[in-house]
């Protein structure tokens, strides 16, 4: 497994869209900790967004959606 800590949302992309294997996103990281614990999951590629400026802050849009960052 190789662990990802990108500073940016575009660099985060980059290394999903160049990864070949198994990939999974941390950010608040339970999902992912419980599934490495039980073995249900091992990914190739693990990708943590907690070190991107702004996303600890999610807001919501006009149009009805959702921002993070």
């Amino acid at each position: 497994m190789e662990y990802h800590t990108p500073s940016s949302f575009k660099d985060a992309s980059q290394i999903a869209a160049n990864a070949t294997g198994v990939t999974r996103f941390l950010a608040g990281g339970t999902d992912v900790l419980v599934q490495l614990r039980s073995g249900l999951v091992l990914p190739d590629d693990l990708i943590d967004l907690k070190h991107i400026s702004g996303t600890d802050e999610i807001t919501a849009t006009p149009e009805g959606g959702w921002r993070i960052g």
